[in-house]
């Protein structure tokens, strides 16, 4: 079996593999849910940041809003940070423009309204 991947490679697969294991086709349901994580800062507004990100997320129309509302909560919490996940549902054939896009609008946003995204801490302690 010859696979075309959507970059231009060319994969040959033993049919064996084919026939032997699971195929996972993206495209065949018309529609895709989009996982974003990201984490912020403790210093910041969690309710604020959740808040924004569904506000954002609600006004694109390539997000589908009828049947799956833009899910945002956090979902842990890091090195001084809380982790938030985001959850859309769109058109497959707008899937990457759609998460480039919101990539790119996050920092916008957040740093418009004081969030903060997370860095990492590390604390140093000199004991002379």
């Amino acid at each position: 079996t010859t696979l075309v991947t959507p970059d231009s490679r060319r994969i040959v697969l033993p049919n064996s593999n084919v026939t032997g294991s699971a195929v996972i086709n993206v495209t065949v349901e018309g529609k895709r849910r989009l996982n974003i994580d990201v984490s912020i800062s403790m210093d910041s507004d969690y309710e604020l940041a959740l808040s924004l990100l569904t506000d954002v997320l609600a006004k694109d129309d390539r997000v589908n809003t009828t049947e799956h509302a833009p899910f945002a909560a956090v979902t842990g919490y890091g090195e001084g940070c809380y982790d938030l996940s985001l959850r859309v549902w769109c058109k497959t054939g707008d899937y990457w423009n759609l998460k480039f896009d919101i990539l790119r609008r996050l920092p916008l946003v957040f740093a418009e309204n004081g969030i903060s995204l997370a860095r990492p801490v590390i604390d140093v302690t000199n004991k002379n």
